[in-house]
């Protein structure tokens, strides 16, 4: 483990770093969908993601295999 919480991967090619990755994201749902997406694909890199968003989004980010944080206000 390294500092700040990051993990190193070792394959046979390659080493690379396992990030704790926070995305800020309000709005819509046409706001914070594409951002789902983006978390989706970092999650299959190996990453952990959270989506910060507000609340009634977060089933939606649940549902996708992501973390979610709530953000308060419009």
């Amino acid at each position: 483990m390294l500092s700040g919480g990051l993990s190193v991967v070792r394959s046979r090619a390659m080493i690379w770093t396992i990030m704790n990755i926070i995305i800020l994201t309000l709005g819509s749902r046409g706001d914070v969908q594409p951002y789902v997406a983006l978390g989706r694909g970092l999650a299959a890199a190996g990453h952990r993601v959270t989506l910060a968003t507000h609340a009634c989004w977060e089933s939606f980010v649940l549902e996708h295999g992501l973390g979610c944080r709530t953000v308060a206000g419009d």
